[in-house]
């Protein structure tokens, strides 16, 4: 059987944002990221009791849902429901990713760059939310990435 760690977030994802800087020079992660991951450290931790850091190279699969803008028409955001996300109003791809690697860094698995296999997408849905996936190569998932052609 497939040994895997698999948890729900709920809630709006939120992308990583730039590391700002003081005057002083002093540098420091803006409140809007370090917020997001506060209310989704406990999740994190919570999938994680009774097991160990992840050890060698990972996998991880993240979906990111997202509720349609208040502003559309009902209609309309029915008929959204499970369609991808262009819209930058959800964020770029790659900062959502990276705040969600870096909230798992130190709980899941030592360091980020132990991710070798990523599979994300962000869509409509009902609410939002974001839903992760990890597991080591090793585990006997039977998946294998070997590249393109």
């Amino acid at each position: 059987m497939t040994d895997y760690i698999s948890f729900t977030i709920p809630g709006r994802p939120i992308p990583m944002g730039r590391s700002k800087s003081t005057k002083a020079g002093h540098h420091y992660t803006p409140i809007r990221t370090r917020v997001w991951q506060e209310q989704a450290r406990p999740f994190v931790q919570q999938a994680m009791a009774g097991r160990e850091m992840l050890e060698g190279p990972v996998a991880l699969e993240i979906i990111f849902g997202f509720t349609p803008p208040k502003s559309w028409a009902k209609s309309k955001k029915d008929k959204s429901i499970g369609d991808s996300i262009i819209s930058k109003n959800a964020g770029d791809l790659d900062n959502l990713v990276s705040n969600c690697m870096n909230l798992m860094t130190g709980i899941v698995y030592k360091d980020d760059s132990q991710v070798s296999s990523l599979l994300t997408e962000k869509f409509y849905w009902n609410e939002d939310y974001v839903s992760l996936k990890l597991w080591g190569h090793g585990s006997g998932t039977g998946r294998e990435v070997r590249g393109f052609g």
